[in-house]
């Protein structure tokens, strides 16, 4: 057994470096399938850069993306609850044509939070937030969160 040692430890490396190489070869593809997706690029901006507005003052928003997508608006308001901002409706973004918004303000006072979800694929009757999945990079979904205070009159 000891005149074969020398043989048995080429074929252990070997077989260690195809496993090694076999690694590699799934890390580098994952790479490259995160890399190669086409993100939506939603880029989301208030009107005002303070980013605090009087209760009963309108909120302007411009939301942009680099591909077509649908986007849903949601709101976290200070005392927590999550609430559609245009109902059941969805909108439609593009390249070439920017969405502007503005809703009035009755939220207490507070800090909240606008979400906007966007996803480049119809949701089948499911809500927006379920639909496929927003891991970075996806090329499915994407979201983007925007805070602001609300203030006393």
């Amino acid at each position: 057994m000891t005149r074969n040692w020398p043989l048995w430890s080429v074929f252990v490396g070997i077989g260690l470096a195809l496993l090694s190489s076999q690694d590699e070869t799934r890390q580098l593809g994952s790479v490259t399938s995160q890399t190669t997706a086409r993100p939506i690029g939603l880029r989301v901006q208030l009107d005002r850069a303070e980013a605090v507005y009087v209760r009963g003052e309108q909120l302007r928003l411009t939301a942009e993306s680099d591909r077509p997508a649908i986007i849903a608006l949601w709101e976290l308001a200070p005392d927590g609850k999550l609430a559609r901002v245009l109902g059941d409706r969805t909108l439609s973004v593009a390249p070439d044509r920017p969405l502007r918004l503005s809703f009035l303000l009755d939220d207490v006072p507070g800090v909240c939070e606008i979400h906007v979800i966007a996803t480049t694929q119809s949701t089948g009757g499911r809500s927006m937030v379920e639909a496929d999945d927003s891991r970075p990079g996806s090329d499915k979904r994407q979201e983007v969160r925007l805070r602001y205070r609300v203030v006393s009159p």
